[in-house]
């Protein structure tokens, strides 16, 4: 949950933009059409029409991207019970994942606040809960108190739990997941490990070649190649005869023979 409350803190003080222009600018080009980075990174993530959804309000989309940005596309999906970019249709993803609640709102829950018609229409993500108060980070509003649907950028807020425009809160379930920086550090570390242990694996069968080198008594299919010839011209020629078992050469023999051999050593 520290994770999603560090990632929202991050993009406070955004403002939206007059235009598609300088999206990825925390204050350039700054306007009230709802133009936004977030759109496009929300369309990117879930496979969604920019066409439809910039340039229209952003603060569930601001809390679907926290998510993706943090956990992934598909764990995000996961937590939040399905990407959204209406806030009813949070609520309902938060109902029928079985994580909807109205009291004990912790760190890292998804806030919902309601209209005066009781329907959601305004989302953020609380990052503290003490004292009677709920602290949020939020996207399209103001720093202005109480509720500001679309008005235009990151903010901080806070609100007295007992505030009447609090509709509930999505549970997010942070017990068994981990963030896609701590998933590459442990891929990172596993390769690390990988490596090692194949280093090792390659060290001990170098040691075991040693201590139990590969001994040649027949000049067959187990024989190196380009021995071959070598070892076939000294034992035609009586200068190799070994003993019952064989020639009984290791490699090191073998590459000495060889290298006299081609030296002229031995003769034609």
């Amino acid at each position: 949950m520290n994770s999603i409350v560090e990632e929202a803190k991050k993009w406070v003080g955004y403002l939206e933009k007059a235009s598609n222009s300088n999206l990825n600018d925390f204050t350039a080009n700054a306007g009230d059409n709802n133009y936004t980075r977030f759109a496009v990174d929300y369309c990117n993530y879930f496979g969604e029409s920019l066409n439809i959804y910039q340039a229209q309000p952003w603060c569930a989309m601001f809390v679907s991207v926290v998510f993706a940005n943090v956990y992934g596309t598909g764990k995000a999906e996961e937590m939040l019970g399905g990407h959204f970019a209406y806030c009813p249709y949070g609520v309902a993803n938060f109902k029928s994942k079985g994580i909807w609640k109205t009291i004990n709102p912790k760190p890292g829950d998804v806030i919902m606040f309601k209209d005066s018609s009781g329907t959601a229409c305004h989302v953020g993500i609380v990052s503290e809960a003490k004292n009677g108060v709920v602290y949020t980070i939020e996207g399209n509003t103001s720093s202005s108190s109480g509720v500001v649907a679309n008005g235009g950028s990151v903010a901080e807020k806070s609100y007295s739990m007992s505030y009447n425009r609090i509709l509930g809160y999505g549970n997010i379930n942070y017990k068994e997941d981990i963030t896609m920086t701590q998933y590459e550090e442990l891929s990172s570390k596993i390769d690390s490990l990988a490596e090692i242990i194949n280093t090792m694996g390659q060290e001990i069968a170098e040691l075991k070649s040693a201590a139990n080198p590969m001994i040649y008594n027949y000049i067959d299919d187990n024989m190196p190649d380009w021995a071959k010839a070598t070892i076939q011209k000294l034992a035609s020629r009586g200068g190799l005869k070994g003993d019952e078992n064989g020639l009984n050469l290791d490699e090191n023999m073998l590459r000495m023979l060889v290298i006299n051999d081609r030296m002229g050593l031995y003769g034609e």
